[in-house]
This record gives C-alpha cells, structure tokens and sequence, in this order.
C-alpha cells in the first residue's frame, strides 16, 4: 500500500489501530484478518476512556463475516480483554453496520 494520501488520513484522521492492508485477492481474508488484528486490538486499547480502565472488558461487534470468528483472533482479542461478539441477522437497519448483502444470506439461514 503505497499511497501517501491512504496514509497520510489513518495518520491524521483515523483512530488509533485503523489500518490499510491490501490483500492480493482484493477480499477479506483470514490471512489478513490475522495481520491487522494485533494492531487493531493495541488502537483500541489505546483509546479515550478505554485506555483510563484497562481492567475492564469491552465488546466488538463484528458482522458474520466468517474471517471474525477465527480463533486465532479471538485469542489475541482477548489478550488485550476485548470480547467478539456477532451482530445478528434480525437486528434493523438501525443498527446493522454490515453490508446488506451479507445480512440477507445471514437472515437466510435463520
């Protein structure tokens, strides 16, 4: 990822552990889920608030993209005390971050 602007913006805009990793297929994969988990967890942690209690838990929700449940991530999640949980396919569109292509396949197969 050479683009200047790409990181000039995670540098100065973004929050703390937001990343840009290309993938050479273009798509999510457990691969590169692996690769930005350990940074993503540090930003997290890192936060406002978040970092004022590193005794406390919090939770991440995730859509039910099959990359988020690998268990190596949720090992290293956890390291640093932050717990995955999965945004259900029957929430509304108030609340549903994930794209509507895989909430309809999701609510599919409930």
């Amino acid at each position: 990822m050479d683009r200047k602007s790409i990181a000039k913006a995670l540098e100065e805009r973004c929050p703390a552990g937001s990343q840009a990793l290309m993938s050479p297929s273009a798509h999510m994969t457990d691969k590169t889920w692996l690769k930005l988990v350990p940074t993503f967890a540090k930003g997290i942690r890192s936060l406002d608030v978040i970092k004022d209690h590193p005794d406390w838990w919090m939770t991440l929700t995730c859509d039910g993209f099959s990359s988020h449940a690998v268990d190596k991530a949720n090992e290293i999640f956890s390291k640093h005390k932050i717990k995955i949980v999965k945004e259900e396919g029957d929430t509304s569109q108030v609340n549903q971050s994930h794209d509507q292509k895989v909430a309809k396949k999701d609510k599919s197969l409930m």
